[in-house]
C-alpha cells in the first residue's frame, strides 16, 4: 500500500479516523491552512504516482468501495486499479477529517489561519486597501463583499479542482459565508483584512450550481458521460456556431444564411483563425487557412537564423550556442557582418563561373562552409514546398490543370446548349436567363484562357536557375553612378540571352533602363513577380517567375545581402506557398474567377458577387501581407507616425493591462491546469525547449521581430526595407514595449500556454487514436486543424517530457522533415499550436476585424468617383478583377482612415476570443475564464490607479470599468464608453448619469470640440490636446501647460520615470 504519511505535512493521520477528540488551536489552525493548500500537492502526488499507469479492466470500482465513503463515489470512481482505489479513499477520509477540524476550530485559529494563508498575504490583504475608499457604512459593506468575492473566486479556484469528498453545496454556502463575511468585516472595521479560510468559492462548481447542474471532481468513463451536455452540430460545414457582426468580411460572409458551404469555404479558408468553432469542427472535421499555415514560414527563418547564429558563436568565440536573454541576440556581436559575408560567399559558390567559385571559398571558415550547405538545403527546401504546393508547376501538373479546365470547359459548354435550346423554344430570354448566359460565356472564356495560357507552359521551367532571393539596394541605386553600373550588367545580361536564343540584340539598354526603373518603383523588388503575360482580352495571367533571369553573382554588389532580405524572403513566399496549398495550386485571379462561378451557379447577382468578391479580396490583401500598396505616401507615413506617437504617449502601463490576459489561459485551459503549468514552468531547461518549439511554429516572437506592437496599432504594412520613419517607429516600439513590461508579459504569457497546449494536443490525440475522446476534446483539436488522421500521426510522434510532471511537448526537430509532405504535416502542428497562442494572448487578427481598421474600403463605383476620374485617371481606379457584369469596385486607401480604431485591435480580437467563447455552450472553462479575467482585470486597475481614483467613483461606474478593462463585453464596451464620452461631452447626459463617461474635461469650453473629435480616434484626441498646450504656453499659462504637456508626450508615463517627471513638470509650473 502506498504510504501516505508524507502527503499531509499540516495534518498528521490519526490512529483512529473515527475517534472524534476536542480540537485544539494547534490542530485547528493547522486544518484551515491545510483546507486550501493540501489538496493541489496531493492531486500533484496522485498524477506522479498514478498518470501513466494503465486502468486494471478487471477491477470493478463501485462494488469495491468503502460502505461510508459511498456518498463520495463520484470522487472515487476514476481509481485506475486497487492501489489506486486505497489511495483516493485515504484522500477522502484525510479530506473529511480535515474539513472537521478547520470548522470546529477555535475562532482564533480560523483567523491565524486566514491570515497567515499565502494567498491572503499577496492578494486579499492588499485587495481589501479598497474598502477604505468607502465613507459610508452602506460603500464599505459594497466594496467589502466585492473584495471577499473577487479573493473567494481566486481561492477556491486553487482549491477545488484537485478536492475530494466536498459536501453537496458546499461551493455555494462558501460564496454566501465569504461575502457576508467580508461585507460584515467591511461595514464594522471598513476594511479589516481578515476572512476565515473555509470561506473561499469555488468559480468553477459554484457557476454550475448556480445553472442547476451537478458538479464534481470525477474522470467520467463512458462515452455517453464523457459528452453530457455537448452542443451538437446544426447547418454547414463552415457556418461559425457563434456569430459576431462586428468581424471581418470573411466573417460576415461565413455567417450569412443565404450562401452555401461551398461559398463560406472560399472565405473560411483565406482567414479563419480558430477563434470561434464552426458546425463542421463539433463533426470532427479539421481545417486551417492561409492566415494560420503562413505563421510557420516565420518559425523557419528562426531556426535558419538560430543555426547561422550558432555557427558564427563557434568561428568567433568557440561557443557552440550564441548567447542570448530573452530571445534576443547581441547585436554588437558582429553577426550581421560575418552573415553577409558568408552570404556573399554562398551566391558566388553558385556562380558558373570557375573563378568566381574559387573565389568564394578563398579563407573560407569551417563554420562558414557548413553555413553554405545550410543556405541551399534552405533554399532547396523551400523550392520544394513551392512544387509541392502546386506554387510552381511541373509538367505533370499543368497537364492535370488543363484536364481539369478541359472538362469544366465541357461542362459550361453543354450548360449553354442547353440553355440556349431552351430560350429558342420559349421565344425569348428572360432577365435570369440573359443574365446567366452572359455569366456562361465569361466563364468559357476563363476557361479557354486558363487552357492555352497552361498549354503553352509545358516544358518550360518556372524557376531557372534560382540560387537565392533579390531585394535590390535601392539606397544604393538612387544614386545616379551606381544606377547607371547596374543597367549596363543588365544591357550586358539582356544581349547575351538574346544571342543564344537568336534574338535581335537592338535596344537591349533601353529594355535594361526601363526594367531597373520598374524594380526602383515595386516594394515587391526581385522576389517573384505575378505579371509575366497577358491573354487576348489584355487579362494579367499569373506565374510565379522573375522579373529578370540574371545570374545573382553578377548583381551581388547591388542587392541586400543582411539576414533580414533571408527574413522577408521566406515570409513572403511561405505566404505564397501557404495561399497556393490551400487552394490546389491556383494564382489570385483564378481563385476570384472560380469563385464568382460559384456564386453565379447559387443564383447570386452581379451586384451582390462584386460586394463578396471584393470582401474576400480585401481579406487575400491582408493575410498576404499586401493590404498597403502605397506604403511610403505621405497619408500612411503620417498614420503610422501617429499611431506610433499616440502608443507611446498613452501606452505606460499597457504591460499592467496585459496582466489579465491570464484569464484567458485560464478561459482556454481551466485554472487546474493552469496552476500546474505553472509549476512545471519552474523547470527553465523543459520550458526553453517550449518556447524554442513556439518559435519554430513562428510564434513567441514578439520581442525579436516587435509583433506585438505591430499588431496592438494595426500596423498591416510589410515592407521589404523599411525607410527612416519606419525605422524610428520601431526602435520606438522596442524600447517603449519592452519598458513598459507589454512585450515581456506577453512573451511570458503565450510560454505558459505553450506549455499547456503542447501537452494538451498530445494527451487529446492520443485519446483520439485510441477512440476515447470526447466530442467536446474532438471538436477543441478540430477547431485548429488536426483530424482523426493528424491525431493519429501526433498519438505516435516524437516528444519530450517534463522530469518531475507529467507535461509534453513535440519534439519537432525529431519529426521527418525529409520531403515537402512530411513537413507540411509539421507545418499543421506548429499552425496549430501557434493559432492556439495568438486566440490565448488576445489581438485582433484578419479573421477578427472589419476590413476599414486597416485603412482600406471596397466601394462600389459611382457618379462621384466617375467624375473625378475624368479630371484625375489615377484616382479612384476601377478594380478590375472585381468586375462582374456592369458592376465595378472602386478601391479606397489611406491610412488615416484608420486612426479612429487605434487601440481596438484588442477589442476586436476579444469579441471573438473571449465574449464569443464565453457564449460558446461547449467550451469548458468559460465561468473559471470570466472569473478570472475580471478578477485579474480588477487587480490590473488597482495596480494603475491611485486610490482617490476609486474614492472618487461610485459602485456602478467601478464595475463597470472592471467589465470593460477585462474584454468580456468585447468592442462593444468600447463602443459604449465612446458614446458615453460624446454624450457627456456634449451635455447630452449630466454628471449623476448612473455609469459616466471615462473623460469629461473640467473646462466646459473644451467639451463641445472633445465630443467632436472623440469618434477620430486617441491620434486626433492627442493632437487637440497638443494643440491647446501650445494655445496655453503662448497665452502664458505656463501651469496648465505644463499640466497638460505631462500627459500628452511620449514615454514620460513609464513607470520608472513618471514621478520624476511629474515632480519636474510641476517645479516648472510653479515657475
Amino acid at each position: 500500500m502506498t504510504d501516505l504519511g508524507r502527503r499531509d505535512f499540516f495534518i498528521p493521520i490519526p490512529a483512529a479516523i473515527s475517534e472524534e477528540t476536542p480540537v485544539s488551536w494547534y490542530e485547528g489552525y493547522k486544518a484551515n491552512v491545510a483546507y486550501n493548500n493540501m489538496p493541489f500537492f496531493e492531486a500533484r502526488e496522485e498524477e506522479q504516482l498514478f498518470g501513466n499507469r494503465k486502468r486494471d479492466p478487471d477491477l470493478n470500482v463501485a462494488a469495491n468501495i468503502s460502505e461510508d465513503l459511498l456518498p463520495y463515489y463520484e470522487d472515487l470512481v476514476r481509481a485506475k486499479d486497487s492501489e489506486h482505489l486505497q489511495y483516493l479513499e485515504d484522500r477522502a477520509r484525510i479530506a473529511i477529517e480535515r474539513r472537521r477540524k478547520a470548522s470546529e476550530a477555535p475562532l482564533t485559529a480560523m483567523l491565524a489561519g486566514g491570515i497567515t494563508d499565502p494567498l491572503t498575504l499577496v492578494s486579499l490583504i492588499p485587495g481589501l486597501q479598497f474598502i477604505k475608499v468607502g465613507q459610508t457604512f452602506g460603500q464599505a459593506v459594497t466594496r467589502g463583499a466585492a473584495a471577499g468575492l473577487a479573493f473567494g473566486v481566486a481561492s477556491e479556484a486553487r482549491r477545488a479542482p484537485f478536492a475530494v469528498a466536498d459536501e453537496p453545496y458546499e461551493a455555494a454556502s462558501n460564496i454566501v459565508a465569504a461575502t457576508a463575511f467580508t461585507a460584515g468585516f467591511g461595514g464594522l472595521m471598513r476594511g479589516a483584512p481578515y476572512v476565515k479560510p473555509f470561506f473561499q468559492s469555488s468559480a468553477s462548481k459554484a457557476g454550475r450550481l448556480f445553472r442547476g447542474e451537478k458538479f464534481s471532481h470525477v474522470w467520467r468513463e463512458t462515452s455517453t458521460e464523457l459528452n453530457d451536455g455537448y452542443t451538437a452540430a446544426s447547418g454547414g460545414d463552415f457556418d461559425p456556431t457563434v456569430t459576431n457582426w462586428m468581424g471581418s468580411p470573411s466573417q460576415m460572409a461565413m455567417q450569412r444564411a443565404d450562401l452555401n458551404d461551398e461559398i463560406k469555404g472560399y472565405f473560411a479558408t483565406m482567414s479563419y483563425n480558430g477563434s470561434l468553432s464552426t458546425q463542421g469542427a463539433r463533426r470532427g472535421k479539421a481545417f486551417q487557412s492561409v492566415s494560420q499555415d503562413a505563421v510557420t514560414y516565420q518559425g523557419s527563418f528562426y531556426k535558419f537564423d538560430e543555426q547561422m547564429r550558432n555557427l558564427h558563436s563557434q568561428q568567433t568565440r568557440g561557443i557552440n550556442k550564441a548567447a542570448r536573454v530573452a530571445s534576443i541576440y547581441n547585436p554588437m556581436s558582429g553577426y550581421e557582418d560575418w552573415f553577409t559575408n558568408t552570404y556573399k560567399r554562398y551566391v558566388k559558390s553558385q556562380s558558373n563561373n570557375p573563378e568566381t567559385r574559387r573565389i568564394a571559398i578563398d579563407g573560407i571558415s569551417d563554420q562558414q562552409k557548413e553555413a553554405i550547405v545550410i543556405f541551399k538545403d534552405t533554399f532547396k527546401a523551400f523550392s520544394d514546398d513551392m512544387e509541392y504546393s502546386g506554387l510552381t508547376k511541373n509538367n505533370d501538373k499543368i497537364n492535370k490543370i488543363v484536364a481539369i479546365n478541359k472538362a469544366e470547359l465541357e461542362k459550361k459548354t453543354k450548360q449553354l446548349t442547353d440553355l440556349e435550346d431552351s430560350i429558342k423554344k420559349s421565344g425569348g430570354a428572360t432577365n435570369r436567363q440573359s443574365a446567366f448566359r452572359d455569366a456562361l460565356d465569361k466563364r468559357q472564356a476563363q476557361l479557354r484562357d486558363r487552357i492555352e495560357f497552361y498549354e503553352g507552359q509545358i516544358g518550360k521551367p518556372l524557376r531557372q536557375n534560382f540560387v537565392a532571393p533579390i531585394f535590390y539596394n535601392k539606397e544604393m541605386l538612387a544614386d545616379t553612378t551606381n544606377r547607371a553600373g547596374l543597367e549596363r550588367i543588365f544591357a550586358e545580361d539582356f544581349k547575351l540571352q538574346r544571342m543564344a536564343n537568336g534574338e535581335d540584340v537592338a535596344g537591349v539598354e533601353e529594355d535594361a533602363a526601363r526594367t531597373l526603373s520598374r524594380i526602383m518603383q515595386e516594394d515587391a523588388e526581385e522576389l517573384m513577380d505575378v505579371r509575366v503575360s497577358a491573354d487576348k482580352a489584355g487579362r494579367i495571367k499569373h506565374l510565379k517567375q522573375r522579373k529578370t533571369n540574371i545570374d545573382v553573382d553578377k548583381i551581388i554588389d547591388y542587392i541586400h545581402l543582411d539576414s533580414n532580405s533571408i527574413y522577408t524572403y521566406m515570409d513572403r513566399v511561405g505566404r505564397q506557398i501557404s495561399f497556393a496549398k490551400k487552394f490546389g495550386g491556383r494564382n489570385v485571379d483564378e481563385v476570384l474567377e472560380d469563385l464568382d462561378d460559384a456564386m453565379m451557379r447559387a443564383g447570386k447577382n452581379p451586384k451582390e458577387r462584386s460586394r463578396l468578391l471584393a470582401d474576400w479580396y480585401g481579406d487575400y490583401e491582408r493575410v498576404m501581407g499586401t493590404l498597403q500598396r502605397s506604403p511610403d505616401r505621405w497619408d500612411n507615413q503620417a498614420a503610422k507616425a501617429a499611431k506610433a506617437w499616440t502608443g507611446w504617449t498613452f501606452l505606460p502601463l499597457a504591460g499592467v493591462s496585459a496582466i489579465t490576459d491570464t484569464g484567458s489561459i485560464v478561459m482556454a485551459h481551466g485554472m487546474k491546469d493552469v496552476l500546474a503549468a505553472g509549476f512545471a514552468a519552474t523547470d527553465t531547461a523543459f520550458t526553453g525547449a517550449v518556447i524554442r518549439e513556439a518559435q519554430m511554429a513562428g510564434e513567441l516572437l514578439d520581442i525579436t521581430k516587435n509583433v506585438y506592437a505591430r499588431e496592438l496599432l494595426n500596423d498591416t504594412a510589410r515592407k521589404v526595407r523599411p525607410n527612416l520613419n519606419e525605422r524610428f517607429i520601431q526602435r520606438g516600439n522596442q524600447v517603449m514595449y519592452t519598458l513598459n513590461g507589454l512585450a515581456p508579459i506577453t512573451f511570458a504569457g503565450k510560454t505558459l500556454d505553450q506549455l499547456l497546449v503542447n501537452n494538451k494536443f498530445i494527451k487529446l490525440s492520443r485519446k483520439w487514436a485510441d477512440g476515447k475522446i470526447s466530442l467536446f476534446d474532438r471538436e477543441y483539436l478540430a477547431r485548429y486543424g488536426i483530424d482523426e488522421d493528424m491525431a493519429k500521426f501526433i498519438a505516435k510522434a516524437p516528444t519530450s517530457k517534463h522530469e518531475r510532471m507529467d507535461f509534453e511537448f513535440a519534439n519537432t526537430d525529431a519529426w521527418p522533415q525529409a520531403t515537402a509532405a512530411e513537413r507540411d504535416i509539421m507545418r499543421k502542428y506548429q499552425a496549430a499550436i501557434a493559432s492556439h497562442a495568438n486566440n490565448t494572448i488576445v489581438m485582433g487578427q484578419t479573421f477578427d476585424k472589419p476590413l476599414i481598421v486597416d485603412g482600406v474600403a471596397y466601394l462600389r463605383d459611382n457618379p462621384f468617383f466617375q467624375s473625378v476620374r475624368k479630371v484625375f485617371p489615377s484616382q479612384f481606379k476601377i478594380e478590375q478583377r472585381l468586375r462582374t457584369g456592369n458592376e465595378n469596385m472602386v478601391r479606397i486607401e489611406s491610412g488615416m482612415m484608420s486612426l479612429p480604431f487605434t487601440f481596438m485591435n484588442f477589442a476586436f480580437g476579444a469579441n471573438n476570443k473571449i465574449l464569443g467563447a464565453i457564449r460558446d455552450p461547449n467550451r469548458r472553462h468559460r465561468l473559471q475564464g470570466v472569473a478570472s479575467l475580471i478578477g485579474l482585470s480588477y487587480m490590473s486597475l488597482a495596480i494603475k490607479k491611485p486610490d482617490y481614483w476609486f474614492e472618487k467613483r461610485d459602485n456602478p461606474e467601478i464595475v463597470a470599468r472592471i467589465i470593460d478593462h477585462s474584454g468580456v463585453l468585447g468592442i462593444y464596451s468600447d463602443l459604449a464608453y465612446t458614446g458615453l464620452n460624446i454624450a457627456g461631452n456634449s451635455g447630452m447626459i449630466g454628471e449623476d448619469f448612473p455609469i459616466p463617461p471615462k473623460f469629461v474635461s473640467p473646462n466646459r469650453e473644451e467639451r463641445m470640440m472633445d465630443a467632436f473629435v472623440e469618434p477620430f480616434g486617441a491620434p486626433a484626441g492627442l493632437g487637440l490636446d497638443y494643440a491647446r498646450s501650445a494655445r496655453d504656453f503662448f497665452n502664458g499659462d505656463t501651469t496648465d501647460a505644463s499640466e497638460r504637456m505631462r500627459y500628452v508626450l511620449p514615454f514620460l508615463g513609464l513607470p520608472m520615470i513618471r514621478d520624476d517627471v511629474q515632480a519636474l513638470m510641476n517645479d516648472y509650473g510653479r515657475r
